[in-house]
């Protein structure tokens, strides 16, 4: 029989897996048709990322050198020597910020050097000339057809100018700049257009820099990669979710099988505490509830006002007991709620008999009890208690923390326990059951008189925890 059962739960399991697999083969098929197609779109977009990249890198080149030129010691510098070590500075620190320029140089009227950074050897030189009326510099393709340079005027007194500012953009910096852009695997170049420039092996794609002033000399940012090496990812990734998704389905499947035979023993179990839980608790429901009954025929007759409050009362307690009935645990307020209701109608039977205080600190209303346990123990002392009393008694309720569990207590004055069968009867084991069920150590009842003779104590403790 237990090898059936082995068999049974192990086709079932594969029945299972059966489907994920063929669901986990056709989506690896689909990925690997994605991405495939969205090769041209990822270079396209990765070259897209590149240009602009390098064409805010040139504005902000443009915005700089722009400014020198407008600036009054850099112009000083081009007719005295006192504004040379300005202006020097100046000019470096346009070098040194951007990734791009290799090197830049201030020139006179006459095309001289007046400044030249880093070095003399490294003048740069540019076609562009610039009438008073041009404030803005320019950019145009170098001699060499490898970089570009960047030329801007030089404004002096009256607004004439006084020379140019020329900074060299070599196509070194220009390569290594876009290289950092690039992914794994990656080329990345200025070139005329991608399909003439990339050999048919591989895949590539373009983006324009966007110069205005270079018009149709402006080049093109080609990004591109191998065309095997391509298609190889997107073999790898075909294999790798394949075999992620056999293994993944295997190991699912033999934990499915291994936790669904340790599993079944303790849902069995659980399934049997439960039962026994509402058993336990159904045998628990109030007796009172026949008592009051019995005694709203009588007095209707004798005293119909509070015959009236009695059923308002009744009723209220009968909502909050329905509710508390839906959960094996309440929390302290609620089932305090109960127990205060229970009480004024108790009061409204016996009158001054019954006198009664509950002792529970704020914080601990949030805990949860057993549903109707508290009710059950001040209903056990009223009528085993202070109901045989010709003076009645008093009731009292108090909980407490002790080492990180809590503690109920009910005391009732009255008649004492008459017999043995008061600390053992169905409602008193059915608690016991309850709190053994629920907390296990942790939950414990007892039940004795006190050392006056005339006080029953009845206490429980429980975790605080929801059940």
């Amino acid at each position: 029989m237990r090898n059936f059962r082995s068999l049974f739960v192990f086709t079932l399991v594969l029945a299972a897996a059966a489907p994920a697999a063929t669901i986990a083969f056709f989506f690896a098929r689909s990925v690997s048709r994605l991405t495939s197609e969205n090769a041209d779109r990822e270079l396209r977009l990765g070259a897209e990322r590149a240009a602009e990249a390098m064409r805010h890198e040139l504005e902000r080149l443009r915005i700089r050198v722009d400014a020198l030129g407008r600036n009054a010691d850099v112009a000083g510098a081009v007719r005295s020597v006192l504004f040379e070590h300005v202006a020097q500075r100046l000019l470096e620190e346009v070098r040194r910020e951007s990734p791009l320029v290799g090197s830049i140089a201030l020139l006179d009227g006459d095309d001289r050097g007046v400044l030249v950074l880093p070095d003399a050897d490294a003048t740069p030189t540019s076609q562009l000339r610039f009438r008073d009326d041009e404030k803005a510099g320019r950019f145009e393709r170098a001699q060499d057809g490898g970089g570009f340079v960047f030329a801007a005027p030089v404004r002096g007194l009256l607004g004439h100018h006084a020379g140019r500012i020329v900074a060299s953009i070599p196509a070194e910096r220009i390569q290594s700049f876009l290289a950092a852009r690039a992914g794994v695997g990656q080329s990345i170049e200025l070139g005329a257009d991608a399909a003439t420039n990339s050999p048919s092996e591989r895949v590539a794609a373009q983006a324009p820099l966007g110069i205005p002033e270079l018009g149709a000399d402006a080049p093109l940012v080609i990004l591109s990669e191998s065309r095997a090496a391509r298609f190889r990812i997107v073999e790898t990734t075909q294999e790798r979710l394949l075999l992620g998704a056999a293994a993944g389905t295997l190991f699912l499947a033999v934990l499915a099988y291994a936790l669904g035979r340790r599993l079944s023993r303790p849902l069995r179990r659980l399934a049997q505490v439960e039962g026994e839980l509402r058993t336990l608790k159904q045998q628990m429901h109030p007796h009172f509830l026949f008592n009051i009954l019995n005694n709203l025929g009588a007095l209707v007759h004798v005293d119909p006002d509070q015959a009236v409050e009695m059923i308002a009362k009744l009723s209220q307690l009968y909502r909050r007991m329905l509710e508390a009935s839906k959960a094996a645990t309440v929390t302290l307020a609620d089932e305090l709620d109960v127990v205060r209701d229970f009480l004024e109608l108790q009061k409204l039977r016996f009158g001054e008999r019954i006198r009664y205080e509950i002792n529970v600190p704020a914080e601990f209303t949030t805990l949860h009890v057993p549903a109707l346990l508290m009710q059950t123990l001040a209903e056990n002392a009223i009528k085993h208690g202070i109901e045989g009393a010709r003076e009645g008694g008093r009731l009292s309720i108090q909980v407490r923390s002790e080492g990180g569990i809590y503690r109920c207590e009910v005391r009732n004055t009255g008649a004492p326990l008459e017999s043995a069968a008061h600390r053992h009867g169905t409602g008193l084991e059915n608690t016991r059951r309850r709190l053994e069920l629920l907390y296990g150590e942790d939950g414990r009842f007892d039940l004795r008189t006190e050392a006056d003779g005339s006080t029953t104590l009845a206490t429980f403790t429980f975790s605080g925890k929801r059940g």
